[in-house]
């Protein structure tokens, strides 16, 4: 007959290993998702990347979110729309960037009803968004997009396990501990990087203080990543339509927030590299949903995107760029080209 008290000591001894990596990840929270901190993000290099939409949750309520009257949505292009060059063309008070890495409709339409669940009233909102974003209306996957569970309605659990999982990877693990025992960061690990950035808690905005220190020096900038920069189709592709049923019924849910709210609202559809155009399908049901003064297409060919020095990157372009979208929209009159606008902020 087996003793099956050896047994479960034997297999108590075996499973050692996994209890205390377990409570190692409980005890140091690598990912800021197991306890409740006042800052969860701050200015510097920040090793582990933190899952951003996780992040402006909680950030928000920590700030208490009747506070603010003021959102910003959208994905992490959105996030270089400072809130002070907003508030100079609105009457908004208070301005809150709830953004997210990789952003989904699903989020931005989760994020509108936790709003309203916590009687917050939107006076002022920003979306910035791409058929990319428009396309999705179920949770995210993985430890840096999943949303959390305040938002989603979700399982807690599930979600904890995602980062738990994350955390026992081996080749996370390896360089996490390597960091905490001797601050070396290996920047091609899985979600370690070293980064310098800089955070406005109250706003939840941030800015890369080594991408723009970088690319002062316009020239060896465009030079250094000359690769990223690719050569772009004469003739540019339209998106696929994404605006289906669960998409329609997303944002139909959104503008009716907007009308109880009377809310003062714009949409941005993202300028980006690639010069792809939104569907002209789903273009025509966003300006009769929320008024074709209302939404600003930027897709496409156009004065923005047909310069790569209005970017950091393919995916994500420059602050000042931001800032010049919001004078057209906000001051449609004013006559100043991008072309002037360049040679203002760079000098070009």
């Amino acid at each position: 007959m087996p003793n099956y008290k050896k047994i479960a000591i034997k297999g108590f001894l075996f499973l050692t290993p996994l209890y205390l990596l377990i409570a190692a990840y409980i005890i140091l929270d690598p990912f800021k998702v197991i306890f409740n901190y006042s800052t969860y993000q701050t200015s510097g290099n920040n090793p582990v990347a933190l899952n951003k939409d996780f992040l402006s949750v909680e950030n928000l309520i920590n700030n208490s979110p009747t506070s603010y009257t003021a959102f910003i949505f959208g994905n992490s292009r959105s996030m270089f729309y400072s809130a002070a060059q907003w508030q100079q063309f609105t009457s908004a008070k208070k301005t809150y960037h709830f953004d997210a890495s990789s952003e989904t409709l699903y989020g931005i339409y989760k994020k509108v009803q936790f709003l309203k669940r916590n009687n917050v009233q939107l006076k002022h909102a920003l979306l910035v968004v791409d058929s990319s974003l428009l396309a999705y209306t179920e949770n995210s996957k993985g430890e840096l997009f999943i949303k959390d569970p305040k938002i989603s309605g979700e399982s807690y659990l599930q979600f904890q396990f995602i980062f738990l999982k994350t955390f026992l990877n081996r080749d996370f693990l390896i360089n996490y501990l390597d960091y905490k025992f001797t601050g070396n960061i290996n920047r091609y690990s899985l979600v370690l990087n070293n980064q310098n950035i800089t955070y406005i808690q109250e706003l939840n905005e941030f800015r890369y203080a080594d991408k723009d220190t970088e690319i002062l020096d316009i020239d060896k900038y465009y030079k250094v990543h000359s690769q990223i920069f690719y050569t772009r189709k004469n003739i540019p592709d339209t998106s696929a339509i994404v605006l289906f049923s669960k998409q329609k019924e997303m944002l139909n849910y959104i503008k009716s927030v907007f009308d109880t709210d009377s809310t003062e609202y714009k949409i941005i559809i993202n300028p980006l590299y690639n010069q792809e155009y939104i569907n002209p399908t789903d273009l025509n049901f966003l300006r009769a949903t929320f008024g074709a003064n209302n939404v600003y297409n930027l897709s496409g060919i156009n004065e923005i995107t047909a310069s790569k020095f209005h970017y950091y990157e393919k995916s994500h372009y420059r602050p000042y760029v931001a800032e010049y979208i919001l004078n057209k929209i906000y001051n449609p009159h004013d006559t100043v080209s991008m072309a002037t606008w360049d040679k203002i902020h760079l000098g070009i």
